[in-house]
Parts: structure tokens; sequence; C-alpha cells
């Protein structure tokens, strides 16, 4: 295993520890950090912006939720394309927000 995919899982690791521990705060700590570290358009990064706000979206507060997917589904849309099975997974979560 190389040093960049385990230094991926050690931190993947981190943020679902931090989810359990902080909920909403671990989520935004992830995105946070993956933002600074890869960039606002990296698609981990656009990834973590739509888990956040899926999570939002799963307290029940769409209304904080959408703004985030919405971001979220057009930087992927840019990055990945539309037709890409994360894209529509990030416009399936903004579409349940609006709804």
């Amino acid at each position: 295993m190389g040093n960049n995919q385990l230094e991926r899982q050690e931190h993947q690791a981190d943020c679902n520890q931090g989810e359990r521990r902080g909920g909403k705060r671990g989520k935004e700590r992830e995105r946070a950090g993956l933002q600074k570290v890869q960039g606002p358009g990296h698609p981990e990064a656009l990834l973590a912006l739509a888990g956040h706000g899926n999570l939002l979206l799963r307290m029940g507060d769409a209304a904080a939720a959408e703004p985030e997917l919405r971001r979220a589904v057009a930087g992927l849309e840019k990055v990945l394309g539309g037709g890409h099975k994360l894209t529509q997974w990030a416009a399936g979560r903004l579409a349940a927000a609006r709804a």
C-alpha cells in the first residue's frame, strides 16, 4: 500500500472518528481540511462538501444543506461530469434538500 493511500485511509478513519464524536463538527473539519490541502475544486474536497450537506440533510436541516449541495454539484459537474455516479448521487441529495 502506498503512502498516499495509507494517509488517506488514516485521514478518513480520523474523520469518521470525529464524526462519531462531534457529528456535524467532524464533517466540517474534514471539509475544511480537504479544501485547504487540496483546493476547493478537488473532487475529494467537493465530495466532503456534499457529504457535509448530506449530513445536514439527514439531521433535518435542509435549508443549510441546500447551498452546500448546490456548490458540490456545480463543482462535481465541472470536474467529473454530470453523468458520473458521484455527481448524480450529490444531485439526488440536492433534489431531496429542495423537496
